[in-house]
């Protein structure tokens, strides 16, 4: 069980960096596509955005299993699983607020319908803020697991037969 827990993760992450690393241009293209009514300023030849920083962000996700099954103990398939969705649905989560945010400033700036308000490409940090939400999703799932593993522990505690119910049942 504690191989296929590894197998799983790796093959997980695998198939996350592959997608980061090959739809980071569509991630901005629609996350600018939310940010209507702006003109954006590209600077430089580089790719829009941060690729290396979205990759990082996505490998905090097996280093965060490893760090946490070898302080926590994931007993189950489903606990790796959930913590895998968790971390991923809060770095997403942390973009999408980005853009929320994104858009309010865009209002703000928007005092005149006529003038067209510009933003630098560099400005928008997505990927930064997919890093923090991985980075909170790590903790918390750290934090959610420990109370369950607490309480799993309590409750076969308690169920443990004590010596007078074993004499109960021999009556």
């Amino acid at each position: 069980m504690k191989y296929l827990n590894t197998i799983v993760v790796v093959v997980l992450s695998i198939a996350l960096l592959m997608l980061g690393y090959f739809f980071h241009s569509e991630l901005m293209d629609y996350s600018m596509w939310q940010l209507p009514n702006v003109s954006f300023r590209i600077i430089g030849l580089e790719p829009i955005g941060n690729p290396l920083l979205l990759l990082i962000a996505i490998a905090l996700i097996p280093a965060g299993y490893f760090f946490l099954n070898s302080t926590v103990k994931m007993r189950s398939l489903l606990q790796v699983l959930l913590y895998m969705v968790f971390t991923a649905a809060c770095g997403l989560c942390f973009w999408w607020l980005r853009i929320l945010y994104m858009q309010v400033i865009v209002k703000e700036l928007r005092t005149d319908p006529s003038i067209l308000p510009s933003i630098s490409i560099d400005q928008l940090q997505f990927e930064q803020y997919s890093l923090f939400g991985i980075f909170t999703g790590i903790l918390i799932s750290g934090i959610a697991l420990k109370i369950v593993n607490r309480k799993k522990k309590v409750s076969s505690v308690s169920q443990k037969p004590t010596d007078d119910s074993l004499i109960d049942q021999n009556d």
